[in-house]
């Protein structure tokens, strides 16, 4: 498909995005109707007016084209036709003109042999960006600020309670920039599950993993080598007891690490690898693996000797801060940037954020006394929005809306969705969601339909006396 753009050949492309979303999705659905090709057609159509680009508005409207030719009724043909408009449209206001379609099955040389020689020397020769190695060393320390504090946060399940609280301070602790005390809750954590009798093993495991996995990203904030490699070695030992360094887990991390330090220019990336070589050199048992470690130890402190400057790691045993305080800052600061959670501090974002909620409590209410109300006035404010069926399909409020005034079950959930797609097109048309008259006629028949879905639910619990008496106990 890269090479087809190279060539300039849109239909090419189009071709081989339709049969590489196939590979991912075999079904008997044509691929063109997949979300994944609609995906690909909306990024070449994004990066065709975003970046002034002619030759991705081509493809994303030839894209589009085989979607028309797949279409098995008049609304997908006219969906089609919409997609193709949208990046036609943009392409007959600019300069020049669109490039030509090659003649099927004989498409033209669109760049010659020595210009893509010319481009594929450019791209050998081009240096890499000129970033001082402090800034690379600050951004690699914030991403795995950003990391540990989303792991910290992302609840996991079958997690012990103690792990899961452990695990919130972590990240609260991190987001201030006290990582020795992050540490020490971690390891504070990790004991208390290893001396708690009743808990399964399982659970046991989940919450250990979740913690070393946390506190090696920490560790990498702290600048110990040593100490992201001792907790991806227990890591590892949770699920292989036996030969802990020599299990893939630990080797492939390791790789990952020294493929970081190399390709990116990052020495604390190879301290690690080192220090995670030197734990599978002193855990050898064979001729043949302490020769593997000592090729592993070898490269990364070759390559680390190679550069200016020396390894940002102290002695092996000091557990003195390895981050200046004013790289810290940085890397607090660094960290926020890549989290959404940074402009909470932005008084106008707390605005928002604050009439957003009174809105909501508001709407809610009204949904109390009227049900669905909530959901009918959202619809009617964001109808106009919608560009496609899946765009219905893919929003909770806009679905239960669109689903309800059509009569069609929640059960329809369990089917493809094409299919539920094209239920909802065969009884509505995307053009109706832009008339003001028939985005309300929508909403009142939804209305009507939870009216109804009240009342019955009402009469059922008035005939069931067990339903009657459990509604007493809990009003007193």
């Amino acid at each position: 498909m890269a090479i087809e753009q190279m060539r300039r050949d849109a239909s090419g492309v189009a071709r081989r995005a339709e049969q590489l979303t196939a590979i991912d999705w075999p079904s008997g659905t044509s691929a063109v109707w997949l979300p994944a090709y609609k995906t690909r057609l909306d990024a070449f159509n994004k990066e065709g007016v975003d970046k002034n680009s002619n030759f991705s508005l081509e493809v994303s409207a030839a894209m589009a084209r085989r979607m028309q030719d797949a279409a098995l009724n008049a609304d997908e043909i006219e969906l089609a036709q919409t997609y193709a408009d949208k990046s036609l449209n943009v392409l007959k206001t600019r300069d020049g003109r669109p490039t030509r379609t090659p003649i099927d099955g004989v498409p033209p040389a669109r760049i010659t042999q020595a210009d893509a020689t010319k481009l594929l020397d450019t791209l050998k020769n081009t240096a890499p960006p000129n970033i001082p190695r402090a800034q690379i060393e600050v951004n690699y320390a914030a991403g795995a600020a950003v990391s540990a504090i989303k792991l910290a946060e992302t609840p996991v399940f079958g997690m012990p309670t103690l792990a899961n609280q452990a695990l919130k301070d972590i990240a609260r602790l991190t987001r201030a920039g006290t990582y020795a005390s992050a540490i020490q809750r971690a390891d504070e954590a990790l004991s208390a599950i290893a001396d708690e009798a009743s808990m399964p093993a399982a659970t046991k495991r989940i919450g250990s993993a979740a913690l070393l996995e946390v506190s090696a990203l920490v560790e990498q904030l702290r600048r110990n080598a040593p100490g992201v490699a001792e907790r991806l070695e227990k890591l590892a030992a949770l699920e292989a007891p036996s030969g802990v360094v020599w299990s893939r887990d630990f080797q492939m991390r390791l790789e990952t690490f020294q493929k970081d330090g190399i390709n990116g220019n990052n020495n604390f990336a190879l301290e690690i690898s080192a220090a995670m070589a030197e734990r599978m050199q002193n855990h050898a048992t064979t001729l043949d693996q302490t020769f593997q470690a000592q090729s592993l130890l070898g490269r990364s402190r070759q390559v680390l000797n190679g550069r200016d400057g020396r390894p940002l790691s102290t002695a092996t045993g000091l557990q003195q801060s390895r981050i200046i305080p004013s790289d810290a800052d940085k890397i607090v600061t660094s960290m926020k940037a890549g989290l959404r959670l940074g402009s909470l501090s932005d008084p106008k974002m707390l605005e928002i954020l604050t009439n957003g909620f009174t809105k909501y409590e508001y709407r809610t209410g009204l949904s109390d006394t009227n049900p669905g109300m909530a959901n009918a006035i959202f619809f009617s404010e964001n109808a106009k929005t919608v560009k496609s069926v899946f765009d219905i399909l893919g929003n909770g409020v806009l679905r239960r809306v669109v689903l309800g005034a059509l009569g069609l079950p929640d059960q329809i959930a369990i089917q493809p969705v094409e299919t539920q797609a094209r239920a909802v097109l065969a009884r509505m048309k995307l053009a109706d969601l832009q008339d003001a008259t028939k985005v309300r006629a929508i909403a009142e028949r939804y209305l009507m339909a939870e009216a109804d879905k009240a009342a019955a639910s009402t009469a059922t619990i008035g005939s069931d006396p067990f339903a009657t008496i459990a509604g007493l106990s809990i009003k007193v």
